[in-house]
């Protein structure tokens, strides 16, 4: 037993401490020397200091590193599947090789890691520190991100798949062409977030901050974006189909050539912006907005635009066929006075 031992500045490299328990032990200073090779499998490591260590090719396989501090370490080559590593500082430690399959990130202090050298999935990183993490490419399907503050992360090109995000910070976050199909994203920050190409297909996003994201070539289809906030923004062109909009609000955006179709827009706030030659086919467009709005050449067939505030004469240069259900005549009576109204009271 070497628990609460100062083992500081000792050399251990290839020591069998298999079974040990070095709970409380102090590794500190270990400069010149190493645990390199060193297996320490079954041991229990937990709020052991091991800063600067050279741990690579150790065996840590399983054991309990919960509350230990490993920043500046090099574990190259580690196995760390189904590790407990809950409430560790990892900052800055080097990863190349390392499996870190079925582990429990979750609360740590990531800063400062390259994750593209290191293998795993089904990870439990939530409410941990991975801001300015470079994850691009990465495989993190399975994993749990909820409540992981991951701003200024480069996640470009990584498979989301099935992730809960839930509640997590990716504001600055480089998604581009990530795959973050059916995930959930409810409450996450997504501010000035770059999500050009990517995939969003299915997921949650109800209630979302999107204020300065990029939303090039976005594929939002059969999305849950109820409530959500997208104003003063180009978004021509992206798939919107079979989405729920139910509440959005796009005021004064650009949605030219978007594809609307099959999807929920109803109590939508779309005024003031450009919907020309969007297809809105098969969409419920109940008491949405379109005041000031374009809809030239846009596609309203089959719509259910039942107390829709749009101009009818702007109607006249859209799209529509028999299956438009279009607001009743005296309704638009009542929109022209609310529009003089609006126009001259400014709301």
């Amino acid at each position: 037993m070497l628990t609460n031992t100062n083992l500081s500045n000792t050399n251990l490299s290839g020591a069998n401490l298999s079974g040990v328990d070095l709970t409380g032990a102090i590794f500190e200073n270990l400069s010149g020397s190493s645990l390199q090779g060193t297996n320490l499998s079954g041991a229990d490591l937990s709020n052991v200091i091991l800063r600067g260590v050279n741990l690579s090719d150790t065996i840590l396989k399983g054991i309990n590193l919960a509350g230990v501090d490993l920043s500046d370490s090099n574990l190259d080559g580690v196995d760390l599947s189904n590790t407990i590593l809950k409430g560790t500082n990892l900052s800055r430690v080097s990863l190349n090789g390392t499996s870190l399959f079925g582990s429990d990130l979750s609360e740590s202090n990531l800063l400062g890691i390259d994750f593209t050298v290191a293998e795993f999935n089904d990870v439990n990183f939530s409410n941990s520190d991975l801001s300015n993490t470079n994850l691009s490419g990465i495989d993190l399907t399975g994993s749990i991100l909820k409540g992981a503050n991951l701003s200024n992360a480069d996640l470009s090109g990584a498979d989301l798949t099935g992730v809960v995000l839930t509640n997590t910070n990716l504001s600055n976050t480089n998604l581009s062409g990530a795959n973050l199909s059916g995930v959930d994203l409810t409450g996450a920050i997504l501010k000035g977030a770059n999500l050009s190409n990517a995939n969003l297909s299915g997921a949650n996003l109800s209630g979302v901050e999107l204020t300065g994201a990029i939303f090039e070539n976005v594929n939002f289809s059969n999305t849950d974006m109820r409530r959500i906030s997208i104003v003063e923004t180009n978004l021509s062109g992206i798939n919107f189909s079979g989405a729920n909009l139910k509440g959005a609000d796009f005021s004064y955006s650009d949605l030219s050539g978007a594809d609307f179709s099959d999807s929920i827009l109803e109590s939508a706030d779309l005024s003031y912006s450009d919907l020309s030659g969007a297809d809105l086919s098969n969409s419920v467009l109940e008491s949405a907005d379109l005041f000031k709005t374009t809809i030239t050449n846009a596609d309203f067939s089959g719509a259910d635009m039942t107390n829709v505030d749009v101009d009818f004469q702007d109607l006249e240069n859209a799209i529509t066929n028999d299956e438009t259900e279009l607001p009743e005549k005296g309704f638009f009576f009542f929109r022209e006075l609310y529009s003089i109204f609006r126009q001259l009271f400014g709301f």
